[in-house]
């Protein structure tokens, strides 16, 4: 990935990570928090309304998505795409490229 993008997730889900030695193995499970959009990225965007990402907590609230949640968080995902730039676009099966001009997003396969 030395082309100068940035990979970043926009939603962020808390995992627990435990070790049992007696296999060994390491289980990863939920840790019962709620998924949360990562802020801080959208921040970094020139001009970004404050009021969208009001919008984007409101409507992953309401539609419980989740990062490995598929159609219906892919779906959440593109609207969040959209709303950022009109040229901007989804590939569902493309990685994200930061740098691109417009911007674009993905969901890794």
């Amino acid at each position: 990935m030395g082309d100068g993008a940035v990979y970043h997730p926009i939603l962020l889900m808390r995992a627990q990570l435990d070790f049992d030695p007696a296999v060994p193995e390491f289980t990863i499970s939920d840790a019962g928090r709620d998924v949360d959009l990562y802020t801080g990225l959208f921040r970094t965007i020139s001009g970004f309304d404050g009021k969208l990402l009001a919008r984007f907590r409101e409507d992953l609230a309401a539609g419980g998505y989740e990062p490995l949640g598929g159609d219906a968080t892919s779906q959440f995902l593109e609207r969040i795409v959209v709303q950022l730039s009109p040229q901007a676009q989804f590939k569902r099966d493309a990685l994200p490229r930061a740098d691109a001009d417009p911007p674009r997003s993905g969901a890794i396969p």
